[in-house]
Parts: structure tokens; sequence; C-alpha cells
């Protein structure tokens, strides 16, 4: 399951939910417990039309990937996940067993992987974000006094309907429906959980729930991953990490310096690299146990400097990583006001040559999936949207020249 940050209940990240009880309200960790959920006559619905080789409809996200993208989705993937947990003692055919002969219910079988997105405080407005994942990305826009209803960058945008939803509305529920207490029954089922927001350190109480899952009884084949964008990396959180014998640590970096503070307003690069650098050091003393990488998200913001980020990643000789430790997620939609759709053809040109330049970066998966994208995205014919973007970003940043640092769509 996936709990929002809006403290909604989903069957996963691409659920088309939220799921509903019987009355067609919203099933939330405010109004439900875990094993309410898990046994709703929603969820029921989906076991059995599964069992039943049927599509589920609150699935068809994964029905469109599957077509499209060689058969891959997220619930190809999370096979993938559970044939894992099979491996280390998950009986999923007992499952699968006494959900045929229950109706779908599942009493004995529980719950076992979770995505906890603890509410929406963050510290950073993050330009591809939305106000129901951070806070402060309300606050900035309104201390700009600009209405989200009407965000428009450059004329080709769409606003999203995520933007005309609770605006400056707070999520801030693991402060009072603490997470320890909702998977009170369920911890020591629990095989994997993905801990993100938000920003998941600031929040003390997640500290606190780390403590908790390591009293689980199933530690030793327990997975964490915790998703950061770095700026909040403190020795309470290491200690929280520690004793885990099994941790992902993902870190949401696009950039350095201005690009940085641009795209994760405000980032402060110097202060991120050390945090980075501290997590790199606390992964490497536990290399058996813990995996640590970089995820970009590539947008018109950042595109033409990803390759020099990611170069300079893997040549940093303290942080001892290879192109295989990056990853990348592509925002290529116009119902996002940077997407990728927006950067001119010509520009592209320059952007793939500086790109192959970067020998550290060849051979890897990174290197060929931006090949993908450079060949088959679908560029601007020139650079009217592109320069509508960035004359709307000077007005965001006055304290920075635009012109200068994206002098590449003004040449």
């Amino acid at each position: 399951m996936i709990i929002n940050p809006d403290g909604k209940l989903f069957i996963c990240c691409s659920d088309r939910g939220p799921m509903v009880d019987e009355n067609g309200k919203d099933i939330t960790i405010h109004t439900h417990t875990i094993d309410q959920a898990w046994n709703s006559k929603h969820y029921q619905k989906v076991r059995l039309e599964f069992l039943e080789g049927k599509q589920p409809d609150t699935c068809v996200e994964c029905w469109v990937q599957e077509i499209g993208k060689n058969g891959r989705s997220t619930r190809t993937g999370n096979v993938e996940l559970y044939e894992r947990y099979v491996k280390n003692g998950f009986n999923i055919k007992n499952a699968i067993d006494e959900a045929k002969a229950n109706n779908g219910v599942l009493k004995k079988s529980k719950p076992i992987d979770f995505q906890v997105m603890s509410g929406n405080l963050c510290n950073l407005a993050c330009k591809m974000c939305f106000p129901r994942y951070s806070n402060s990305w309300s606050k900035f826009y309104k201390n700009k006094d600009i209405n989200a209803k009407e965000l428009k960058y450059h004329r080709n945008v769409i606003s999203p309907a995520n933007l005309n939803d609770a605006f400056e509305h707070i999520y801030d529920w693991p402060k009072t429906v603490r997470l320890d207490n909702i998977f009170s029954n369920n911890v020591d089922d629990l095989y994997h959980i993905n801990l993100t927001g938000g920003e998941p350190t600031l929040l003390p109480e997640n500290i606190d729930f780390l403590e908790f899952v390591k009293t689980s009884k199933n530690l030793k084949n327990f997975e964490l991953t915790l998703i950061t964008n770095t700026t909040n990396i403190n020795e309470n959180l290491l200690k929280a990490l520690d004793g885990f014998s099994r941790i992902n640590l993902i870190s949401s970096l696009d950039g350095m310096d201005d690009i940085a503070y641009i795209q994760r307003t405000p980032s402060n690069w110097s202060q991120i690299f050390k945090n980075l650098t501290r997590l790199r050091n606390f992964s490497l003393q536990k290399i058996n146990q813990c995996h640590h990488g970089v995820n970009s998200v590539v947008t018109a913001l950042n595109l033409h400097h990803v390759g020099y980020f990611w170069n300079y990643l893997v040549s940093e000789k303290n942080l001892k990583w290879d192109a295989n430790n990056i990853s990348a997620a592509f925002v290529v939609s116009n119902e996002y006001p940077v997407g990728l759709e927006i950067v001119p053809k010509n520009v592209i040109k320059k952007i793939k040559k500086e790109f192959e330049s970067y020998s550290s970066l060849r051979n890897s998966h990174l290197y060929y999936t931006m090949m993908d994208y450079f060949e088959n995205t679908v560029w601007a014919e020139n650079n009217t949207l592109m320069l509508e973007m960035l004359e709307t970003v000077q007005r965001l940043h006055p304290e920075l020249d635009i012109p200068k640092i994206y002098k590449i769509y003004y040449e």
C-alpha cells in the first residue's frame, strides 16, 4: 500500500484510487486502520479480479505502461521485488490460497510492502513539484504573489489539476497520527518500507518510527528505502539508520550551484555536498548492507547541466561512485511548466555533443537512457517557449542573472 501525503491510502503509487469504503468514502489513516484498508471491499475486489485473470480498472496505468515500455510497469517491477521477499521467507502461495478461499479477504497474510509519503512538510520549493508534496512550494509562490491556478511559465503550459488542489494546505499528520501507532499491529510482517515526503528527515517522529521498525521480529529480512533531498543529514538520522540489515538511500539531486538553487529553491550546494559526503561515508562503512545513489529529475531547467553534474559525481574520488549509482526521471509533459518539450532542437545538438564527451558516463544505463531521450523526444522548433520560461524564472529570482546562467539558450 501507499500512504499519500494527505493520508489517503492507495494500493500502490500507480493506483488510480484512492481506496474507498462501502459508503464511497476515502480510506485514510485518519479514518481507518491498516487492517481495515487491507480487507476493505475495494481491496477484495482488486484481489479477486487479479485471481480471475482480469485487469482491474484502478490499475490501468500499468496496463498502458506495459504496452508502451517493453512490458515494464510498476506492477512488473513489484513482482520482481516480491520474488526477493519470497527468497527471504514470505509465503506468497499461502496468501494466494487464503485469498481464493476467503473471497479476497486476508486475515493471516498481512501487507508487507509500503510507500509512506509522510506529509508534505518540506524545506524546498522545487520547480517541478506541487503543493500536495511540499508546503514550502506554496509559501514560495505566495510570497511572489502568484496564484497557483494561474501559474504559467510559458504560453503552452497546461496548469495541472494538482496545482488547484489545496494550495496552502499543510499535511503534518505524522506529528499526531504517528507512524509507529499506524503500524503497531503490522511491524512484524514488514519486508519493505519506502519512506519519503515532503522531506522525511525533517520530522523527529519519522526518526522515532525508524527506531520502532527495528523492533520488528522480521528485521533481518526487512529493507528500508529512504528518499531525501540531502539537506538535513544529522547524527540522529544516521543513528536511526544504523541497525537495518538492508538500506537503500536515495539522494534527490539535480545539479550544483545556481542550477541546484533554481530547480530546488533554496538549495545550498555547498551544504548539500557536505551532507552527501557524510551520507556516502555512512554507506561505504556499511557497504554490504547499504546502497546509496542519486536520482535526478531532468527538466528544461537542468538538461544542459546534468551531464556535467553526473560526471562530477562520478569523478569526485571521495564519493567512490560510478554511473550505475545514478538514475534519472524525465519531465516531458507540458502539464509541467519546466517540461522538456520546450527545449529547442538546435540546442539539443550542443547538449548531446557535450554529454557524449563525458567518458565516465559511457556504457552505463544512464548514458543510454539519455541518448534515447535525445533521439526520441519531440523538441521545440525554436527557443520562444524556452525564453518565455526563463523570463518567468528571472522574475521569480531577481537576485540571479538568468541569461548568464542559461547563456546556451541566448546565444
